[in-house]
């Protein structure tokens, strides 16, 4: 796992699941199973309708990648704001574009 993955992963994994669990933290609603739905279509590679860490990691290097327009292999804040909001269901469209194909 590179120093990335290691770092900030588990800040993305938990935005998703907070901005998911906001009405009732032990619930899931219909929209968030759709939200997750949703997301998960362009992210499960293997079609088994689970979402694996590999797939999970996989979109994160891809969005990372995308944001890292200098290709320095660092983000500043800027570019790391731009990446997160790929991952923010409450922004334009639910499905992440980095999840897209």
């Amino acid at each position: 796992m590179n120093t990335f993955t290691s770092k900030f992963l588990p800040a993305i994994v938990a935005s998703i699941v907070c901005a998911a669990a906001q009405a009732a933290p032990n619930e899931v609603s219909a929209a968030d199973e759709a939200m997750a739905t949703n997301w998960a279509e362009g992210v499960d590679m293997d079609k088994d309708h689970m979402v694996s860490r590999a797939e999970v990691l996989a979109i994160v290097e891809k969005a990372f990648a995308a944001a890292d327009k200098n290709k320095t292999g660092k983000l500043d804040m800027k570019q790391l704001a731009m990446m997160l909001r790929e991952f923010d269901p409450r922004a334009a469209g639910v499905r992440s574009s980095a999840a897209k194909p």
